[in-house]
């Protein structure tokens, strides 16, 4: 599951605001309590400067690493 928030770019902004986005903090706050209150969730990545937190089913793992990019 992937978490963020609004980002204030392109057409967007002619109807919201740069203050409707969230800050980072906001995010993995509201992800943190969501993995907590599930139990079945984890953080398994998050980007500060995309306000982004990604969160892993714990009952049904993937692997996501792409082989090919371990070399870079």
């Amino acid at each position: 599951i992937e978490i963020k928030s609004y980002m204030h770019i392109g057409r967007s902004t002619n109807r919201l605001d740069r203050s409707d986005m969230l800050e980072y903090e906001e995010v993995m706050h509201f992800s943190s309590e969501l993995a907590k209150q599930s139990k079945t969730y984890s953080i398994m990545d998050d980007s500060q400067v995309s306000r982004i937190v990604v969160l892993q089913n714990n009952q049904r793992f993937i692997d996501r690493w792409i082989p090919a990019y371990s070399q870079a």
